[in-house]
């Protein structure tokens, strides 16, 4: 349990951060991902206009990424997430939450050699 709550943490973090810091290009955390990152986050959401009016989802399923975020910020665990979306997996989860924690610690690492 401390590990995902460690995660939800970090999850929380990067929400703030993303919010901070959406529309402000000029920082430097702002950058492509590369091929390998962008394939990696594919494997595990999808993005389609025409469904869910284009929020990124878990892939294969209509669940919004941001009902984790919002799920982890209201001090719920990651079970209590599966058991309401059992659609989705716990591999995903934690690749997403993998994803979210590395890009956290690079933008956080960019902004301390600015």
């Amino acid at each position: 349990k401390r590990i995902w709550r460690n995660w939800q943490t970090r999850v929380v973090q990067v929400h703030v951060l993303a919010r901070e810091w959406r529309f402000k290009s000029s920082y430097p955390h702002h950058r492509f991902m590369t091929a390998l990152q962008r394939a990696e986050l594919e494997s595990v959401i999808w993005i389609d206009p025409q469904r869910m009016s284009g929020a990124p989802c878990f892939r294969n399923t209509r669940v919004p990424l941001q009902s984790l975020i919002d799920f982890l910020e209201g001090g719920e665990t990651v079970d209590e997430f599966l058991a309401l979306y059992p659609a989705v997996s716990r591999e995903q989860i934690v690749a997403v939450l993998d994803f979210a924690n590395r890009q956290l610690i690079e933008c956080a690492s960019s902004l301390m050699s600015a």
